[in-house]
């Protein structure tokens, strides 16, 4: 290990024995690879979800994951396409769509408050944006203004990630950053709203008579597991493209801090504006706060609409949504039940079987080796404690919690309830990722006779020449075959716990 650590403190000289994969690609610098992994966990979920959590609360896996991610990415870029409209009516409308009443898809309540409406935002992207049918069984035709947006959409993506790292790298520098100079815009502003102390006490004020409840848990754990993307596959395919040696330990504590940060940070912005909605209808918050991605669509347009030109801080809230982010008249529907039973229980399961894989099957002492190896350094012996008995209870928790506290009744806000043959549905959208981790498990098996279940196949390991003849040798050493019991006894070993326990042992005598 001490070679291995030489080695690595002289990066000129790893860099010429160990060159860059020309043909995968790598990343050019160490910043493009944590603005990626900020753009990847910091999104939509950060700016609508969290927020709305806060409210409601008081204050084989390889291709599991491929089509978990699959699924959820249809619907997210739904979402990117409803803010591409909102973006474009923002730039070639002489007053923001949804600032006035008057307008075809308005109902007889709508509201005007100083030339400005408070639910017109509401009924616009309800009536005219999504010309949302009765429910998921009238599907209806295509929505055809949404059609462009869609295919818009899925074009931008394409056009990042055509190249690879080469080209998403140096997009996440603006699609990582330009967010965080609007959002705090949009709390300058927010703040000085009458009403908005108001919104912004009920959001940091906690309720800890909630904290009993079980949906309170299992909603904090779905944000984190949507946020941070365990389980998805988009980690480890990024991480994929760092040089071996990179530093994964710094940059997962880096990466969380980054988005609870900014979810909380978020959360300001958005108890701001509804505070001020409260206060001018009259009504307490919780009968003001829109769901899901209705808050991004609802609320924040609130905000824009009474700031001086308004139309170009629509513009630029609505290209912020695109850069972090079934176009049918029932395609809202469709989208709340995927986004139900595909984005949590799923990866939580996906989760567990990478838990038992690799602290269990794999053995926790063969990673903590293996990332000494690549970091050159040692960890502490309580990694894989916390690998093989405090994350898989927390994940085993969470499954339980979230089965305990399920409901047969699926609902979308309080007037629509969805029907059974929908609720099968989902089930199948949850479970057809699961299958395939039993079909490849069944297929490895029979494919490679002769291997136990804890031995690694022969192609296992890093894929550069190079390091995996050091990584070979370094498997024949005594660092590397220490067991958990080895390593725990070192740790021990003149620790502060063992000399308050002979301190203590003196003075008993």
């Amino acid at each position: 290990l001490a070679e291995r650590k030489g080695l690595l403190n002289n990066m000129s000289m790893f860099e010429q024995a160990v060159p860059l994969d020309e043909n995968r690609g790598q990343w050019s610098k160490k910043l493009d690879y944590i603005l990626s992994m900020v753009g990847y966990s910091v999104g939509l979920s950060n700016i609508w979800r969290f927020p709305y959590l806060c409210y409601q609360n008081g204050g084989g896996v390889g291709w599991a994951t491929i089509v978990i991610t699959l699924m959820v990415s249809t619907y997210f870029n739904v979402i990117i396409a409803y803010s591409l409209m909102f973006f474009f009516e923002s730039l070639t409308m002489k007053a923001l769509p949804w600032s006035l009443c008057g307008n075809w898809w308005n109902t007889e309540n709508c509201l005007d408050y100083n030339n400005a409406s408070i639910y017109e935002s509401y009924m616009r992207y309800r009536n005219r944006v999504l010309n949302i049918s009765s429910g998921i069984d009238n599907m209806g035709g295509l929505v055809n203004h949404l059609v462009p947006c869609l295919f818009a959409s899925w074009l931008i993506t394409a056009t990042c990630l055509i190249k690879g790292v080469k080209s998403s790298g140096k997009v996440v520098y603006f699609t990582a950053i330009f967010p965080y100079v609007l959002l705090t815009i949009l709390l300058v502003r927010g703040v000085t709203l009458e009403g908005a102390t108001t919104g912004i006490m009920y959001y940091v004020k906690p309720n800890f008579t909630r904290l009993v409840e079980p949906r309170v848990w299992s909603d904090a754990a779905f944000q984190v597991f949507f946020s941070l993307g365990p389980g998805w596959g988009g980690l480890i395919t990024m991480g994929s493209y760092n040089r071996f040696n990179n530093n994964c330990l710094r940059d997962s504590y880096i990466l969380p801090m980054i988005m609870e940060l900014t979810s909380f940070f978020a959360g300001f912005v958005v108890f701001s504006v509804i505070g001020f909605m409260a206060h001018v209808t009259g009504k307490r918050i919780e009968e003001v706060v829109a769901e899901g991605p209705g808050l991004a669509f609802v609320t924040y347009p609130e905000v824009v609409s009474r700031m001086p030109m308004s139309q170009l801080w629509a513009a630029l809230f609505f290209f912020m949504v695109l850069t972090v982010g079934v176009d049918s008249v029932g395609g809202m529907y469709l989208l709340h039940l995927v986004d139900q039973y595909c984005a949590f229980l799923t990866v939580v399961i996906i989760c567990f079987i990478e838990l038992i894989s690799f602290a269990w099957i794999y053995g926790a002492e063969r990673i903590l080796s293996d990332f000494e190896f690549m970091i050159g350094k040692s960890l502490s012996p309580l990694w894989p404690v916390f690998w093989r008995f405090a994350t898989t209870a927390v994940v085993v928790a969470i499954f339980f919690v979230s089965v305990f506290q399920y409901s047969a009744e699926l609902k979308m806000g309080d007037d629509y309830r969805y029907p059974a043959w929908s609720i099968a549905l989902g089930w199948c959208i949850s479970c057809s990722s699961l299958v395939l981790i039993f079909i490849y498990m069944i297929w490895k098996l029979y494919d490679t006779p002769g291997e136990t279940l804890q031995q690694p196949t022969k192609r296992w390991g890093p894929a550069n020449p190079t390091i995996r003849m050091e990584w070979e040798a370094y498997k024949n050493t005594a660092k590397y075959k220490q067991t958990l019991k080895q390593r725990l006894h070192k740790f021990y070993q003149g620790s502060p716990l063992q000399k308050y326990r002979e301190r203590m042992s003196r003075t008993a005598v």
